[in-house]
């Protein structure tokens, strides 16, 4: 379970760029023993926050162009439901709304810059 969270986190982290959006994303440099150095200041430059695929905006959400790959998400009919219920009773559910932080991975997207500290051992990373 580790293994797999560890990968999410870095294919995550990997997405995300430090610099604006129209310039190019350098490749990241290592650590002494391979792997990708993720320490550093990170910020996403999108609107995944709100919604993954292409939406207009609407109250208290930008319009933004999406993230998923072709912008169709291969939903069962059930989730379909699912998704709509909560986009609908997103103003009063979403517990950011109601003045708490995001869990991630959903803090991991959010428009606010967090910081990335690496050992060998540890990520940790700090949100405001």
């Amino acid at each position: 379970m580790r293994h797999g969270f560890t990968s999410a986190l870095v294919a995550a982290l990997l997405s995300l760029t430090t610099v604006p959006a129209t310039a190019q994303v350098p490749a990241l440099s290592r650590t002494p023993d391979g792997r990708p150095n993720l320490q550093g200041i990170w910020q996403v430059l999108n609107t995944a926050a709100w919604d993954i695929q292409d939406h207009q905006a609407r109250l208290g959400v930008p319009a933004g162009q999406g993230v998923v790959d072709g912008n169709e998400i291969p939903y069962r009919p059930r989730r379909w439901r699912s998704r709509r219920a909560n986009l609908e009773t997103r103003a009063t559910a979403d517990p950011e709304t109601k003045g708490y932080l995001p869990g991630v991975p959903r803090i991991i997207v959010m428009p606010f810059p967090f910081q990335v500290f690496q050992t060998a051992g540890e990520v940790v990373m700090v949100f405001e």
